[in-house]
């Protein structure tokens, strides 16, 4: 039957079904086997849904026909959620967690469903290349489908790279309406390069090595240790030290913004203070600070100077006395004095233009050095310097010093010397001149002083002294003289020559002139000495000459002049005194019988042949044939000792003139003894 008055419902406050279509003929009934179609909207809510559809009609008796429907749906809500940290930290924002340079790094990747499907084809990845998320645990059975409220976990690891640093995790699954669901999580590291530098420098010099500056011992040193951070990110607990007890870097700027925090390019100062100690001197500045990754990072940097200690001393020494004070030595009037300064330099740098002089005018004169001969005086090295002087009489003082250069700086000293000069005892020398008659270079009791000889007395170094003459007896002396070197001349008088020199043992006794210039040897007097072996050999030579010549030749070669046998021969004898000395008993003898006869002088007739003097002889006799030859011999004698010479002389003989047979003649008287001579053969 129809049904009327059809309403349809819904169980669901606001879910109001309407009349779309099926009342075929518009009349409000519902016949049998019609169908109307109603339909509801409304927005799907979350998770399982479920309402009932009611409706009623009445049929032609007014009975109400009612039915109900319920109806399900699922409210589908795909969604899922990556959460990505970098070793444990959620950094999706900079800077991240602080990461040094070259560490691991491992990021985590975190996958949970948020929705309320299941998702299938979960795929995690990384916009970074070369960083691939890897499954690591979370699917509890196993089944490859994210379910609701599930966690999956991936990682992936890295090496840290300097600076800044983000990737971003991705996440992509398909939720059972073949929805693709994805989310994104970045994540942030900073990659830490943390390092520290101090530079440290003394007196304004970075001197890493020695010797550094120049410092003069007890004068300021200012070491000033600039910090800075060499790295990326900001330190902290910045801690400057020094390894010298004493030497405390304190603070002085660079942390522009006062929060304690260096950071990076950021240049902090400090300085310290100290006194310059003698020597090569080194300290080290040291920094510590800790970076964002509670590292420790250090530097240090080391420091030189030379502690400057400039100084020269000389010690000066008068005759091997250090006589800083008087009197000092005492030296005899006259004497050399001998003066030596002994410089060193006793600071710890070279010295250089050494002078030294002396205030009284005495100029000192490089002997030499203990070490080298470079013009530098190093330190320790010792310079030796000499003056000389002569001695006056009193207190004298004077004083050396010494100047050096070290970088344009002077360093000197002095040093005074003293010594007392007195007056010494006067010495005396002197003694004999001779006449060696026998000429043996020794006095003996024949020999006898000769008077009126010039004697000559000479410092060492050729200085006339005095002058004096032998007096009657042959004694000489000089005296009043200061001790020291002296010679002695002796002047030869007319016609002497010296005796030989240094014969015999005995030095009182012999002569003490060189032949050749009359001099003695060197001696040196001490003051008071009384010197008498000072002694001159001198005598007259002697020597005789006989020139013998026949008939007026000088025939001392053979044959000589050609004399008729039987014809007389003229011998002529010059006897001559060629020596110094006179000479009495001349004998004149000739060695074949012929006795020469005195015929007379050239200056007198006293007996004497004085030297120079001339005195001819003559003989005669008959001449022989052939070669003759005779010699004539002249003696002479002074004070016993005798003088002699010789002279040969030479003729040749000749027989007169006979007449000679005619030529005629003489052949045939040849003739006639060849005959005779041949038949006395043949008997």
């Amino acid at each position: 039957s129809n049904l009327t008055d059809i309403v349809v419902q819904d169980n669901v406050p606001g879910v109001t079904p309407e009349y779309v279509s099926g009342d075929t003929n518009d009349d409000d009934t519902l016949e049998p086997g019609e169908v109307w179609m109603y339909n509801a909207t409304g927005a799907a809510e979350e998770g399982q849904y479920a309402n009932i559809g009611n409706v009623t009609g009445t049929d032609p008796t007014d009975a109400e026909v009612t039915d109900a429907d319920p109806s399900h749906y699922f409210g589908l809500n795909s969604s899922i959620d990556i959460e990505k940290a970098t070793n444990g930290v959620d950094a999706d924002d900079p800077t991240g967690p602080y990461v040094t340079v070259g560490g691991d790094v491992v990021w985590t990747y975190n996958v949970t469903n948020t929705g309320n499907s299941n998702l299938t084809d979960i795929v995690v990845q990384d916009n970074v290349t070369g960083v691939t998320p890897a499954y690591v645990s979370g699917d509890t059975n196993d089944d490859d489908t994210l379910e609701p409220g599930e966690v999956w976990m991936y990682n992936a690891t890295g090496v840290a790279e300097e600076g800044q640093y983000a990737n971003i995790g991705n996440v992509t699954g398909t939720d059972p309406t073949d929805a693709e669901v994805t989310d994104a999580d970045p994540s942030h590291y900073f990659g830490v390069n943390s390092s520290i530098d101090i530079e440290k420098a003394t007196n304004g010099v970075d001197a890493d090595d020695p010797t550094g500056p120049y410092v003069t011992v007890g004068g300021d040193v200012v070491w000033t240790y600039n910090v800075t951070n060499t790295g990326n990110s900001n330190l902290t607990d910045i801690v400057v030290q020094d390894n010298v007890t004493g030497v405390t870097p304190a603070y002085v700027s660079g942390d522009t913004n006062d929060d304690d925090t260096l950071e990076p390019g950021e240049v902090w100062m400090y300085n310290a203070t100290g006194v310059a100690e003698e020597g090569q001197y080194a300290n080290i500045g040291n920094v510590t600070g800790t970076d964002p990754t509670d590292a420790e990072v250090t530097d240090e940097d080391p420091s030189h100077y030379f502690g400057l200690n400039s100084s020269i001393d000389i010690e000066k020494a008068t005759n091997g006395v250090d006589a800083d004070d008087p009197t000092g030595p005492t030296i005899d009037e006259g004497n050399t004095v001998n003066w030596e300064y002994v410089v060193t330099n006793t600071g710890n740098v070279n010295l250089t233009n050494i002078i030294v002089t002396d205030d009284q005018g005495e100029i000192p004169e490089f002997q030499g050095s203990n070490i080298n001969d470079d013009n530098i005086l190093e330190p320790g090295e010792v310079w030796t310097y000499t003056a000389t002087g002569t001695a006056g009489i009193g207190q004298y003082a004077n004083i050396g010093n010494v100047t050096g250069e070290h970088n344009g700086d002077t360093v000197t000293d002095e040093d005074p010397s003293h010594y007392f000069g007195e007056e010494p005892p006067r010495s005396t020398l002197g003694n004999y001149v001779w006449e060696d008659l026998d000429r043996d270079g020794i006095q003996d009791e024949t020999d006898t002083g000769i008077s009126d000889v010039t004697v000559n007395l000479y410092t060492g170094g050729g200085v006339l002294v005095g002058s004096t003459t032998t007096n009657e007896t042959g004694y000489y002396l000089f005296t009043g003289l200061a001790a020291g070197d002296y010679f002695v001349e002796f002047v030869l008088p007319d016609d002497y020559e010296f005796t030989t020199a240094d014969q015999g043992t005995d030095d009182t006794v012999d002569s003490d002139a060189n032949v050749a210039n009359g001099r003695t040897t060197t001696t040196s007097l001490f003051a008071g000495e009384v010197d008498l072996t000072w002694d001159a050999g001198m005598y007259l030579p002697i020597s005789i000459d006989i020139e013998k010549s026949t008939n007026g030749q000088d025939a001392d070669d053979p044959q000589g002049p050609k004399v008729d046998v039987g014809s007389t021969v003229e011998w002529e004898y010059v006897v001559t005194n060629t020596g110094s000395a006179n000479l009495t008993n001349i004998n004149v003898m000739d060695d074949q019988g012929v006795i020469p006869v005195f015929q007379g002088s050239d200056l007198n007739n006293d007996s004497i042949l004085e030297p120079g003097e001339t005195w001819t002889y003559t003989a005669n006799g008959t001449a022989e044939f052939g070669q003759y030859v005779n010699n004539a011999t002249a003696t002479g004698e002074y004070e016993g000792e005798i003088v002699e010479d010789e002279d040969p002389s030479h003729y040749y003989g000749e027989e007169k003139d006979v007449p000679t047979a005619h030529p005629l003649l003489t052949v045939s008287l040849i003739g006639v003894g060849i005959v005779l001579f041949l038949r006395r053969k043949d008997e």
